[in-house]
């Protein structure tokens, strides 16, 4: 059931819930344990090792894009219909983790950003050591962009990787048509907006998603994601 009914050739929350609950259980078996030595649990019995919030990051972006291209073909092709819709009262006809989870990206996003100003401070004093002869050890994590989970290949890459690098996105963002359409394959809450703007072509935003739109006025990306885990709590569970 996590692609849509197979009779009424509908597709909502509820369907979503059932690929989350699917994904949740392969956590909980260790099928995420990628980093698993499978021998650091000796003496601990037939426990499944914890998977990091590392892990969960990276799958969670990664099989959940995917996921979502499947779906949005399946929406387009068959013409399903939304179930359970609130319709324009809704924050679009068929998805809702998908929208916190992206808000959660783009909070790390700026989390990120934040660390990233911290080590280049620190990389313009080495650089000054550098300069002077003094401390020619250079310490390589100065140089490198921090560890995030929810950016793909931040682990790695250089400062002047990411062209976004140095521009602040608040929630107002999506309505920056040239930054959904480069973006949208990275964040995802920007290629759920995309992905109802072409759904929807031709019908103002304001009237095609007005609670999308409310939210777009808010003033930090923490706001929306407690907002979305509320909204999700209310309507998926209850």
């Amino acid at each position: 059931d996590s692609f849509g009914h197979p009779i009424r050739l509908d597709y909502g929350t509820g369907h979503e819930c059932s690929f989350i609950v699917f994904l949740v259980s392969l956590c909980k078996i260790g099928c995420f344990n990628w980093s698993s030595s499978g021998g650091s649990d000796v003496g601990k019995g037939p426990t499944t090792p914890k998977t990091s919030p590392e892990v969960i990051g990276h799958a969670s972006l990664s099989i959940l894009h995917e996921y979502l291209n499947v779906t949005r073909g399946l929406q387009r092709d068959y013409m399903l219909e939304p179930a359970g819709s609130h319709g324009v009262w809704g924050l679009d006809d068929y998805h809702c983790v998908p929208f916190y989870l992206g808000a959660c990206q783009m909070r790390a996003r700026e989390q990120w950003q934040q660390q990233r100003q911290q080590n280049q401070k620190k990389t313009k004093k080495l650089a000054a050591k550098d300069s002077s002869g003094i401390g020619a050890d250079t310490d390589d994590t100065a140089r490198r962009l921090p560890d995030n989970p929810y950016l793909p290949e931040s682990t790695t890459v250089t400062a002047t990787h990411h062209a976004d690098n140095n521009d602040h996105w608040d929630p107002s963002i999506i309505h920056n048509r040239p930054i959904l359409e480069s973006y949208r394959g990275t964040y995802i809450y920007l290629s759920c907006i995309h992905f109802i703007q072409q759904i929807k072509p031709g019908v103002p935003f304001f009237e095609s998603s007005p609670m999308l739109n409310d939210i777009s006025h808010l003033g930090s990306w923490s706001k929306v994601m407690a907002g979305l885990l509320r909204l999700f709590e209310g309507e998926s569970f209850f």
